[in-house]
């Protein structure tokens, strides 16, 4: 999937979205793990609707990016499979092996405690 109407480069991202009981978060990576963009959206018991308008958004993106991977967590993390065909994980796991690589560079850099 390529998002973004500015000239097509060689940006390859990947897009994680979580879906909640009251909001919509989106990351979107790049192939280092830094984070390009993110948003969240309250979608009042309209996720749905609030997924299509984070869509839109990057749709009309000055920056084009080629999605390589979509990943989803939360509690309508069922619904981002079939409407995205995301890959979906457990929050808990995702929040474990996001603290664990963060945990990694920063000792790596030497600025752990």
């Amino acid at each position: 999937m390529v998002v973004g109407s500015g000239s097509m480069s060689d940006s390859q991202v990947i897009l994680g979205l979580d879906i909640g009981s009251v909001s919509v978060n989106m990351a979107l990576l790049n192939n280092d793990c830094n984070v390009l963009q993110a948003v969240y959206v309250r979608h009042k018991g309209q996720p749905i609707i609030a997924i299509m308008g984070i869509l839109d958004d990057l749709s009309s993106s000055p920056f084009s990016h080629r999605i390589t991977q979509i990943m989803g967590t939360g509690s309508a993390r069922a619904l981002l499979s079939e409407l995205l065909n995301a890959q979906t994980v457990n929050e808990v796991i995702a929040q474990a092996k996001a603290t664990s690589f963060l945990y990694k560079q920063d000792k790596e850099s030497g600025h752990h405690s």
